[in-house]
């Protein structure tokens, strides 16, 4: 049995997404570390220099991942066979998700390089980082999936929505693309929480909360709805189509790279190919497993 280590940014993928990724490898463990801040929320620069608070989150998000397999880290009893790294890609980079990876990747071979071991320590750090680490993307973000499982969507939404979800479960959920001008357009009540000038379209979070307003405001928890959505969430209708949810297909490849066949066989086109070329396959030059 492998244990495998996921670094999380949210409240709800701490909860539930090791549950979720568990019913398909039941004979291994997954183990969520307390969730760190994300790094994602604002437009990421083509090129360093970051924003200072994006900056400071980055470097304890890559941190965390060389410290798991610090040859000095005095953890070592309960030190993970494999890590996992999980970050949205939010509407602020959904038209250009290369940034989060080549902002993870530089900052990354920053903090390795000077992290504080020597000679074969370091070799035997990098080996473990390129062998079991990896960094995954949800796009644009978890809530986005609960749109391609009905099931899930109905616990997203429980008891009931108050309003009819108009997404259009064929498309993509990865770009999601809404045709729904109840929501898109003005509000009757500007002070609704899923109202903004700008964001709706595009945003699952959102709409779940649009979904389930009463007069009482959004009924839509993360902590709660989300949580019991995301750990019941059927990913193999997730990775149904070879032409949509690469990024979440990508992060199927992987685990089942790492950890063989799950117990649920997943549509066949996830292991021919038809992943995000941002997170799987490796790319020759990888600091990760996948990146």
């Amino acid at each position: 049995m492998a244990r495998v280590q996921l670094i999380t940014t949210g409240v709800m993928e701490e909860r539930a997404l090791g549950k979720s990724l568990r019913r398909l490898f039941p004979d291994h463990e997954f183990v969520s570390w307390p969730r760190l801040d994300g790094f994602t929320s604002a437009r990421l620069p083509p090129a360093p220099p970051l924003p200072s608070g994006v900056r400071l989150n980055l470097d304890k998000f890559v941190a965390n991942l060389i410290g798991a397999f610090d040859p000095g880290n005095r953890r070592d009893r309960s030190r993970p066979d494999f890590v996992v790294a999980v970050e949205d890609v939010e509407l602020a980079n959904a038209d250009d998700p290369a940034r989060i990876t080549a902002s993870l990747r530089d900052a990354l071979q920053r903090r390795f390089d000077a992290w504080p071991t020597k000679d074969r320590a370091h070799d035997r750090l990098r080996e473990d980082l390129q062998r079991k680490v990896s960094f995954h993307l949800m796009a644009p973000m978890t809530e986005a999936y609960f749109f391609a499982d009905s099931r899930a969507l109905a616990r997203a939404t429980a008891p009931a929505p108050c309003r009819p979800s108009r997404f259009d479960p064929e498309t993509d959920v990865e770009t999601f693309a809404l045709d729904d001008p109840d929501y898109l357009g003005p509000p009757a009540d500007p002070s609704s929480p899923w109202c903004t000038e700008t964001g709706r379209q595009g945003h699952p979070k959102r709409y779940l909360i649009y979904l389930t307003e009463s007069s009482a405001g959004g009924r839509y928890r993360e902590s709660e709805h989300g949580a019991r959505a995301l750990e019941g969430l059927d990913w193999r209708h997730v990775a149904r189509s070879p032409d949509h949810t690469r990024f979440a297909r990508s992060l199927l490849a992987d685990l089942e790279d790492m950890l063989g066949p799950p117990s649920q066989a997943l549509p066949s086109a996830t292991a021919a190919g038809q992943t995000h070329s941002l997170t799987w396959p490796p790319p020759r030059d990888h600091l990760l497993r996948n990146l």
